[in-house]
């Protein structure tokens, strides 16, 4: 491209990329292919001045109109006293795929994590509580319970969002699997 965005060649892969033929695109604007919201960040990349390689990260519409993530590497090349900027553009689907995956997957496993740390410390105020019981220790039974309860509402809580759970605050959505009378 020109120094200012002029395409001077397109290979064929991305003008089959952009659903345009080859040929069409000498003499335009690259802007033209960019999403709007990419314009500054395609602007930088023109503009910067340097011997050395730049990138940026831009959203290019395809022919059916989807944006799709592109690294772009522009590199200054001198052609007989005339600046150019030949630029490579790569499909970063696949990368951002992977990325996105990577990230859920994360987050699935901390809330594993948390789940599974919430639970255990339940269950262990509850055992403990139910021994208390056991050995006749009422008060410390309820103080055990109570301490269980009020722990639990708030992970609960902060794991919905920073909000405190009171009692009676959540309701269940099917019934718990054992009742009463059947323990």
């Amino acid at each position: 491209v020109s120094e200012r965005g002029v395409i001077l060649f397109a290979n064929a892969q991305l003008a089959r990329f952009l659903g345009v033929e080859r040929d069409s695109m000498v003499g335009k604007d690259l802007a033209a292919y960019v999403a709007k919201s990419q314009q500054p960040a395609l602007a930088a990349l023109l503009r910067a001045s340097s011997t050395e390689t730049t990138r940026a990260e831009l959203l290019v519409s395809g022919a059916d109109g989807v944006e799709v993530p592109f690294l772009v590497s522009a590199t200054e090349i001198d052609l007989d006293g005339s600046l150019v900027r030949c630029l490579v553009l790569t499909d970063l689907t696949m990368q951002k795929l992977v990325e996105q995956q990577l990230a859920a997957e994360v987050a699935q496993a901390e809330r594993q994590r948390v789940a599974a740390e919430v639970n255990d410390t339940i269950v262990q105020g509850l055992v403990a509580a139910e021994m208390a019981l056991d050995l006749g220790h009422i008060d410390r039974a309820r103080s055990l319970i109570d301490s269980t309860s009020r722990h639990a509402r708030n992970w609960i809580g902060e794991l919905a969002g920073d909000t405190e759970l009171e009692p009676g605050m959540a309701v269940r959505s099917s019934p718990l699997r054992q009742s009463v009378e059947e323990t």
